[in-house]
C-alpha cells in the first residue's frame, strides 16, 4: 500500500481523533482515515504511487506530487497533520484524469472542492473559508 510509516497517533489541528472538516466546523461524513485510505486506493487505481515519508523540512501543505523518474509520485509528510496529507492527496487527484475511477461521495466531494478552489485561483489549503463536505 504506502511505502513509509505511519504515526502511532495522529493529530488533526491538536485533536486526536477528531472528524471535523478543515476549519473545524461541521463533522465530515466518513472519518479521516477512511476518506485518507480512499483517496489512496484512488490514486494507485490511477496508477500513481503514493509515498509517506518524514520530510526533514516540514511541509506546509502536507506533501504533493511530483514527477520521479519520469512517473508520477504522491509525496506525503508523515509527520503532516492527517488532514494536511489528505489535502494533499486531493490536490494531486484534483490535476488529474479521475472523472473515470469510482470514489466514495465523500472523497468525490473533496478533490471537486479542491478542483473548484483552484480554477477560482484560492488555495483550499490555506483557506480559512473552505469547508470540506
Amino acid at each position: 500500500m504506502i511505502a513509509g510509516e505511519r504515526p502511532a497517533s495522529i493529530r488533526f489541528f491538536g485533536v486526536v481523533g477528531s472528524n471535523m472538516n478543515a476549519v473545524g466546523q461541521q463533522p465530515l461524513g466518513m472519518d479521516d482515515q477512511h476518506l485518507f485510505d480512499e483517496l489512496v486506493r484512488v490514486a494507485e487505481t490511477l496508477g500513481v504511487a503514493v509515498r509517506m515519508e518524514a520530510f526533514e523540512t516540514p511541509a506546509t501543505a502536507g506533501g504533493g506530487s511530483c514527477i520521479f523518474r519520469g512517473e508520477r509520485l504522491i509525496l506525503l509528510d508523515a509527520q503532516a497533520p492527517l488532514r494536511g496529507r489528505i489535502m494533499a492527496l486531493a490536490r494531486a487527484l484534483s490535476e488529474l484524469e479521475n472523472e473515470t475511477v469510482f470514489m466514495v461521495p465523500e472523497a468525490r466531494e473533496v478533490v471537486e472542492a479542491v478542483k473548484g478552489a483552484r480554477s477560482r485561483g484560492s488555495n483550499v489549503a490555506e483557506s480559512s473559508s473552505t469547508t470540506i463536505p
